[in-house]
């Protein structure tokens, strides 16, 4: 019985002990958020420095309960805005799977960076999914 206990006590100081054999298991840093949507800041401006991508979801809803708004018809609440192109695309997060819940699934614009604030004013935000 004390062999059993001994040995118990042995791998549970060598696991604590070796847990960690890099350095303090809690010092190593995570990535910071601010970096991602840089990546995706600079993905945006490296095709067209002068262009951004601007999004706004299309109100689809799982099971069918409620069709999206087609891409062109929404561009129409864009008014006195230059879309260069336009496309219907999901935005990769995690949503609850329920009937009636939103699919996710966004309208996207490429527009000039200068028109980004008159598109905010219409509730459109710049796409950071990619």
């Amino acid at each position: 019985m004390n062999f059993l206990f001994s040995a118990s006590v042995i791998l549970a100081a060598s696991t604590l002990t070796l847990g960690c054999a890099q350095g303090n298991c809690r010092s190593q840093s995570e990535p910071a958020k601010d970096k991602t949507v840089s990546v995706v800041e600079a993905a945006n401006n490296i095709a067209a420095p002068d262009k951004i991508k601007i999004y706004k979801y299309n109100g689809e809803t799982q099971c069918g309960m409620h069709a999206a708004v087609d891409v062109n018809v929404m561009a129409a609440e864009l008014p006195h805005i230059k879309i260069h192109s336009s496309e219907s695309k999901k935005d990769n997060l995690m949503h609850i799977q329920q009937c009636g819940s939103p699919t996710g699934s966004a309208n996207i614009y490429l527009i000039d960076l200068k028109d980004l604030p008159a598109a905010k004013k219409f509730g459109f935000k710049e796409w950071i999914f990619e």
